[in-house]
């Protein structure tokens, strides 16, 4: 009997609360203006933390001009930077169930929410330009 009940008290993995109004905070980490978009990945089953890094004012702009060449250079470029333009990667690895996963179009393969992020890091760097 007291094997039966260690058996059926083995803990298992509990299950986070989906976040259900996401919103995107904004503060000063040392030198850096950094965003912090916290929200429920249906695909996933957990919710996901996605850091900003703004760039600075002059790659800021450089982004902005990447819009002129349509949604996918501009949201690459968020994802992983572009080179080519001296521009870094302003969307952070996130950590999804404990990992750190390498952010890139092919980590949407197994995530949801890729309009939605992106649409509020673009938030993020409009506003340090206001």
């Amino acid at each position: 009997m007291a094997e039966e009940a260690k058996i059926n008290s083995k803990s298992t993995p509990s299950k986070e609360d989906p976040i259900k109004e996401p919103k995107l905070n904004v503060n000063n980490s040392g030198k850096y203006i950094v965003g912090n978009f916290k929200l429920w990945d249906p695909k996933s089953q957990e919710n996901i933390t996605y850091v900003f890094k703004f760039p600075g004012y002059e790659k800021a702009v450089g982004f902005m001009d990447l819009i002129q060449s349509g949604n996918r250079a501009y949201w690459g470029a968020l994802m992983r930077g572009n080179e080519a333009l001296d521009l870094p990667q302003v969307i952070q690895n996130p950590t999804s169930h404990g990992e750190t996963k390498k952010m890139g179009w092919a980590y949407w393969d197994d995530h949801k929410k890729l309009a939605t992020v992106l649409d509020q890091c673009d938030t993020f760097l409009q506003e340090q330009l206001d």
